[in-house]
């Protein structure tokens, strides 16, 4: 061979190498690029609600695998709440039930509360209850104010359900326990610990069988060993990540279809 295509060879080799190098390298940066996940979201107060929920959930996005499994579906129902109602709506895989649900409702602003609710339109709660017709309605409420007066917080509650009785005599109603604040959200407010909310709960329970109306406690799906939130499970210790809703879906429609 002549020395002339030796060499031609040799720099045609070289340009092969330095390409592959290139490409090689150029799809390692890309994968190693910082800021693509928020690892730690930041708790806020109960009164920051909206942002704490929104941080909470930038960690632990619903995966291919949570979104790619079986939809869940309880057609003809109404979930009544706050934030954590919110995020339920929004990141579980739970379809064909509407959410009068808003950051910061509780039994004291319900009526106030406009909620815009897709197969209805923009809305009050009156509104809601009087003009359409549910078989099963979901209430949550009570993380915003477990610190006030018990008395006062069950009085409105049992009004609410006595509107909603009223309104829709066929529907099953279930009022759902409040979850768990996680041990170290607990440990430092005492407005707002796992006592109170356990109380809180146990007012709600001896509530839903003097009206005849359901209770559902979901605190041991998402709970650690001592009966807080597990840490592990929530970035501000008050609300789910979001792959955790899927979870939460899942055992509310077994419950229903299972218990009642």
């Amino acid at each position: 061979m002549k020395k002339s295509n030796i060499i031609t060879l040799l720099a045609f080799c070289v340009i092969i190498i330095i390409i592959t190098v290139y490409i090689i390298s150029t799809s390692l940066s890309r994968d190693n690029t910082p800021g693509s996940r928020n690892d730690a979201p930041q708790g806020e107060t109960l009164q920051e609600e909206a942002d704490a929920l929104d941080e909470s959930n930038k960690n632990g996005q619903p995966t291919d695998e949570t979104l790619s499994a079986e939809s869940l579906t309880l057609k003809d129902s109404l979930f009544i709440g706050d934030s954590r109602t919110v995020g339920l709506s929004e990141y579980s895989t739970l379809t064909g039930a509407d959410f009068f649900s808003d950051v910061g409702m509780s039994s004291s602003n319900i009526y106030d509360k406009t909620v815009s609710v897709p197969s209805v339109g923009k809305l009050n709660f009156k509104q809601l209850i009087q003009n359409k017709s549910y078989k099963r309605i979901y209430l949550m409420l009570g993380i915003n104010e477990v610190g006030n007066d018990i008395d006062t917080t069950m009085k409105r509650y049992e009004e609410i359900i006595s509107f909603i009785k009223t309104n829709q005599p066929n529907a099953d109603i279930f009022i759902m326990a409040n979850l768990h604040v996680s041990a170290s959200r607990s440990s430092k407010d005492a407005a707002i610990n796992n006592n109170i909310i356990d109380n809180f709960n146990i007012r709600l329970e001896k509530l839903a069988k003097n009206k005849n109306i359901y209770y559902m406690n979901s605190n041991s799906l998402f709970d650690d060993e001592s009966g807080s939130l597990d840490e592990k499970k929530t970035g501000d210790g008050v609300h789910l990540y979001a792959k955790y809703y899927a979870d939460w879906a899942k055992w509310i429609i077994t419950q229903t279809k299972n218990n009642y």
